[in-house]
């Protein structure tokens, strides 16, 4: 029963601290007052996939003026979009300078009960500390795990003796998460210096943009050589339209998003690496889908052989050493 409530909880903590922005169910958090009384600061909430959009709904969407989430209350509908508002600003967002919310840049809705937004109060501080240390949360809760599995086995009468299976089953889990953490978290950003102006007669460097023009840019990015690994490319901000890859080179033309202020324009490129063990339409399926998903299926095809050879060459019954008990009766007693 310990292992499978440690099981439970160790699956529960990798949840919530790779959970991405393209999960479709996910947790967050405020880290501003502009919800206050609603959602205070830190405070969690449940991120739930949007329905029919209805003033009174609190949402998160992705500012590109921000260029971050924002959760505010959708407060009236226009032609060009949603009006949103923070229970706590005195101002509509829209009254601010920021434009109208399309229903696109809507990520999904606070899951509510009777009206009032699910809680979880100061989850924020939580989940930035343990994202912000992955490995040594990861290493922790498999440490917690074998203690449990060691603790449940010691609590049988007949077993005086720490066994292979007992070891074994941690060791790979902690193996698998540990691995499975670093490639969601192991990916890399590039971003593409834009500025976006509001004439042509401003725009005399390379690395500007008119306001409300879709612009096509080149870039390249420098990688670091690593064999037997496949890359996946995201974006943000720009879509790609053409791609040519080296072992060490990214050369990229795409077509920016229409800036709607002047200022910096928000266009990144991501670059993630997955040991070579899937083939690479599968691994950018699944990464598209989910970033987690990736990472569970490549880090399963690492451990899943090796438990199969464990499985079939060790014999887990056996004994890794003495219990002290029996030792002491060695040294006391010496052998019959």
């Amino acid at each position: 029963m310990l292992r499978r409530v440690g099981f439970l909880g160790v699956l529960l903590i990798v949840v919530l601290t790779t959970a991405s922005a393209g999960a479709p169910v996910q947790l967050s958090y405020v880290y501003s007052d502009s919800m206050e009384p609603t959602i205070g600061v830190n405070d969690g909430y449940i991120l739930v996939p949007a329905g029919e959009v209805q003033n009174g709904d609190i949402v998160t969407f992705w500012s590109d003026e921000r260029d971050a989430y924002v959760t505010h209350r959708i407060v009236g509908q226009t032609a060009d979009g949603y009006l949103t508002k923070g229970d706590n600003n005195p101002q509509i967002d829209q009254e601010t300078g920021y434009p109208p919310v399309t229903r696109g840049e809507i990520r999904g809705e606070v899951l509510t009960v009777g009206g009032e937004p699910l809680l979880i109060p100061q989850l924020g501080f939580v989940l930035a500390t343990a994202r912000a240390n992955l490995s040594a949360v990861l290493a922790l809760a498999g440490g917690v795990l074998a203690l449990l599995w060691a603790r449940e086995g010691q609590t049988r009468p007949t077993r005086d003796l720490t066994r292979v299976r007992d070891v074994a089953g941690p060791v790979f889990l902690v193996g698998f998460l540990a691995v499975g953490g670093l490639l969601v978290y192991g990916g890399s950003s590039h971003d593409i210096p834009l500025v976006a102006v509001e004439s042509a007669a401003g725009a005399s460097g390379p690395r500007t943009v008119l306001v409300g023009t879709a612009e096509a840019v080149e870039t390249q990015i420098e990688l670091p050589q690593m064999p037997l690994t496949t890359r996946v490319v995201g974006s943000h901000g720009i879509d790609v339209t053409t791609m040519t890859r080296s072992a060490t080179n990214l050369s990229i033309e795409g077509t920016i998003h229409p800036a709607r202020t002047i200022g910096p324009v928000p266009a990144q490129i991501t670059v993630n690496r997955y040991p070579a063990v899937l083939p690479h339409s599968v691994l950018v399926w699944l990464h598209n889908w989910h970033p987690i998903a990736a990472a569970s299926a490549t880090s399963g095809l690492i451990f899943g052989p090796l438990w199969v050879l464990y499985w079939v060459a060790i014999d887990g019954r056996e004994p890794i050493r003495r219990s002290r008990s029996r030792l002491w009766t060695i040294l006391t007693e010496g052998f019959e």
